[in-house]
């Protein structure tokens, strides 16, 4: 009988934040992922302590995707998904290792939690942590090489150097003032003058559309800008591909950690408006590692390698491969040890 790989399973949450952390995790291992999309009826607001190991929180179409065989390694991110991941364990007969992302309410079953430094340490001593920095994503060198050579184009006539600028929105932990997205537009446009270079400026959905066409209105050098909604390819990656520098709100743990990993300095807005913990934490921990500074600061050292968490829970997955997954081979559809 021939080896084969492990079979890997990622849950993906409904929310994007979530998922892209499963997805960046699965990218950077050497096994191919297979994406599971989870939905959910109202039951998933219960706690998970109440839940256990169940999929009672799944509607009917999610639930119909789950069928042996069952995965050897399963990858997951956020309180909902926890309890269909444990379930699947226990469909498994306990053979499936899970990988979690984010603190758990309860820690049974999983066999690595991957904890941001910026959340609270765990209490619970029977599980393996490992801590990152930000959170996993999908920026890798591979996937900019790609959109650089993509996209090059598409921006080959805006003057270096290029400032990319992600803009955010208010959220729950950030409170910006009213007439924000007018004052980043400012702020980035001087630090681009100061270069002189250009800007390629992105929004979420979250920006909303007054504040895109205020940040938008004060763009009054060489630029491109992209919004959700408009036609073509979202040139996010190329941007981050192709910026010489980067700037970001710090409303977002995913866009800080995205711009940190492109190994190119990081100017942060906003950070004299944040209220939460987790949020100051982060930034904090970015500031003290030399990632960022605050827009209007210079940036005058080299900044440190990219940051990479996913690569990082990648590779303490694979020290424990060995262990976790012995040789096993494909019998009958289902996977034993190989003889």
């Amino acid at each position: 009988m021939s080896s084969v790989s492990p079979v890997v399973w990622g849950l993906l949450d409904d929310r994007p934040g979530h998922a892209t952390q499963v997805q960046g995790i699965g990218d950077a291992l050497p096994w191919p992922m297979v994406e599971k999309h989870m939905g959910f009826g109202w039951l998933s607001r219960f706690d998970v302590r109440i839940l256990g190991a169940s999929v009672v929180g799944l509607n009917r179409k999610a639930r119909s995707a789950l069928e042996p065989p069952w995965p050897d390694l399963l990858i997951t991110c956020g309180r909902r998904c926890l309890p269909v991941a444990r379930w699947i364990k226990k469909q498994a007969g306990g053979r499936t290792r899970i990988v979690h992302v984010m603190r758990p309410a309860v820690s049974t079953d999983i066999d690595l939690l991957v904890l941001p430094h910026h959340d609270r340490k765990l209490t619970h001593e029977e599980v393996e942590v490992v801590r990152v920095t930000g959170a996993p994503h999908r920026v890798s060198a591979r996937r900019l090489n790609e959109a650089r050579e993509r996209m090059a184009q598409r921006f080959a006539h805006l003057p270096r150097p290029r400032l990319a600028v992600l803009a955010g929105g208010p959220a729950r932990h950030v409170q910006y003032r009213r007439d924000w997205a007018r004052d980043l537009g400012l702020r980035a446009m001087a630090l681009a003058q100061s270069m002189g270079g250009s800007l390629m400026v992105t929004t979420s959905r979250r920006t909303g559309e007054t504040s895109a066409a205020e940040l938008e209105a004060t763009l009054k050098l060489p630029h491109v800008s992209w919004k959700p909604g408009d036609p073509g390819e979202n040139p996010y990656l190329g941007m981050l591909a192709l910026a010489d520098a980067i700037v970001v709100g710090v409303d977002s743990v995913s866009m800080m950690s995205e711009a940190c990993a492109t190994g190119k300095p990081v100017y942060v807005y906003g950070g004299d408006k944040l209220v939460g913990h987790k949020l100051k934490m982060l930034v904090a921990r970015l500031f003290k590692e030399g990632r960022i500074v605050a827009l209007g600061d210079p940036f005058d050292h080299t900044p440190p390698p990219p940051l990479d968490s996913a690569g990082l829970v990648a590779r303490v997955v694979m020290e424990r491969a060995e262990l976790w997954f012995p040789p096993v081979a494909r019998v009958n559809g289902t996977l034993s040890e190989a003889r």
